[in-house]
């Protein structure tokens, strides 16, 4: 990592990130800033959902900030509202899904700066 700091100035509002079931914007990573976690922003649309998926060699932290969610986490769903955070171990597949009526917004922080990503068919 260098020895100088990086500042993005409004980074939410960048225009990347289009997902069909929302948005998600890298906010620092390896590749951006040469940081060894991942840092993101999170968006679920309302009555939409992420893939069924894992990370295989990363743990994921999640901290919902506003709406709510139903998260599949292994075998077992878990409702989360505003202020929950969630912790999934690496290789342990989950997914959300935004019952509500708004967008649903989060912070995700991996401890990895190349985080893996497969998708659970």
């Amino acid at each position: 990592m260098s020895d100088r700091y990086v500042h993005f100035q409004d980074a939410l509002a960048e225009p990347n990130g289009n997902m069909e079931w929302g948005r998600l914007v890298w906010l620092a990573n390896h590749d951006l800033v040469g940081m060894g976690a991942t840092f993101g922003y999170v968006e679920i649309a309302a009555g939409t959902g992420n893939p069924l998926h894992r990370h295989s060699n990363c743990s994921e932290a999640l901290l919902l900030i506003e709406g709510e969610l139903e998260h599949a986490v292994g075998e077992e769903w878990l409702h989360l509202a505003p202020g929950d955070v969630l912790v999934v171990p690496p290789g342990m597949d989950h997914g959300a899904r935004n019952p509500g009526l708004t967008v649903a917004r989060m912070v995700v922080v991996y401890d990895s700066g190349d985080r893996a990503f497969e998708a659970v068919t």
